[in-house]
């Protein structure tokens, strides 16, 4: 889901991508999982799949059931320009129990684009 956002992005353009990713019933949604973007100038969320309450919002104060920072882990990660994994604690928006999850990104354009899954206890 992460490459193929990416490609949207260069093919189609910010505006474009940002309303696929956000569209519930588009390509980049999939029960619990769902591409969401950051910026990672600022840190605010620029597209997100699940959570438009979310959207130009910096997330990188934003701490997991365990207290860790991820989005400013991931953010400091991508920075350093190549792809990666964070693992992190979160709510599933399909049962609303928090559980492991671990996020891929890959950084492309000053932004991080990023999609998780959740893991089996």
């Amino acid at each position: 889901m992460v490459k193929k956002a990416i490609a949207q992005f260069k093919r189609d353009g910010a505006e474009k991508t940002y309303a696929a990713i956000m569209d519930a019933k588009g390509p980049y949604r999939d029960r619990d999982l769902y591409v969401w973007i950051s910026d990672l100038k600022t840190g605010f969320t620029v597209a997100h799949g699940i959570n438009p309450r979310l959207l130009g919002k910096d997330l990188t104060g934003i701490r997991d059931a365990d207290g860790q920072a991820f989005v400013l882990n991931l953010q400091k990660l991508a920075r350093l320009g190549k792809p990666g994994w964070v693992n992190y604690k979160w709510p599933n928006p399909t049962t609303n129990v928090i559980e492991s999850k671990t996020t891929y990104f890959e950084p492309w354009a000053d932004l991080a684009f990023c999609a998780g899954v959740y893991l089996p206890e």
